[in-house]
C-alpha cells in the first residue's frame, strides 16, 4: 500500500505508458502491478513489461465503416484485473483502462475491488461491476475515488488513458 501521493506519482507514469502504447495501436491486455517495474533501485522511471498477451488493434479512424474490426475477441489477462467485456469476448483497448482502475484501487488500499477466494465469484463480481469504498477509504481523496469510479464502468462510458491523465486528481496540491 502506498500513500495517495506515492500512488498518484506511480499511477501517472503507468497511465502514460498505457497512453503511449494505445497511441501505437497496441493493447497490453494484462495490466497489473507485476507488469510495471522501476528501471533500477535509484530510478523513479517506471517501465511497462511483459507484452506476451498484447495485441495490435485498429483505431476508430482506421476502421472507417467497419466497427467489427475494432473488437478483440480472445479472453486473456489476469482474472482479478480482467474487464467484464473481455469475458464476453468482444472488447477494445479500453480493457487496459479497467485493469488500471483495479490496479489504482489496490495501490490505494492494498486489496482489489473485486475480491473473493473463489475465481467464479471474482468473475461474477467483475461482471456486475459493483464495488465499494469501505471505511479504510475515508482518508483517500474524493478525486481519487472519482477517477476509479470513472474507470470501472462499462466500456462505452470508460475514458481513454489520455482522458484519465487529464483527471483533476493528477493536479491536486499534495502539500
Amino acid at each position: 500500500m502506498f500513500t495517495e501521493e506515492e500512488a498518484r506519482d506511480i499511477f501517472k507514469k503507468a497511465l502514460q505508458a498505457i497512453n503511449y502504447i494505445h497511441s501505437m495501436n497496441v493493447s497490453h491486455r494484462d495490466i497489473k502491478p507485476e507488469n510495471f517495474v522501476f528501471e533500477n533501485i535509484a530510478s523513479n522511471n517506471l517501465k511497462l513489461i511483459d507484452f506476451g498477451l498484447s495485441s495490435s488493434f485498429i483505431s476508430v479512424s482506421e476502421a472507417k465503416n467497419k466497427p467489427f474490426l475494432l473488437r478483440m475477441r480472445t479472453p486473456v489477462g489476469t482474472k482479478i484485473y480482467v474487464a467484464p467485456e473481455v469475458y464476453q469476448k468482444e472488447y477494445t483497448e479500453k480493457c487496459d483502462i479497467w485493469s488500471a482502475g483495479v490496479m489504482l484501487y489496490a495501490l490505494l488500499c492494498g486489496y482489489p475491488p473485486f475480491l473473493s477466494e473463489n475465481e467464479d465469484e471474482i468473475k461474477r463480481k467483475i461482471m456486475r461491476g459493483k464495488f465499494k469504498f469501505r471505511e479504510d477509504w475515508d482518508k483517500i481523496s474524493d478525486e481519487a475515488k472519482d477517477l476509479i469510479s470513472k474507470m470501472l464502468v462499462p466500456e462505452s462510458r470508460r475514458p481513454t488513458a489520455r482522458e484519465c491523465l487529464d483527471h483533476p486528481w493528477f493536479n491536486m496540491d499534495t502539500h
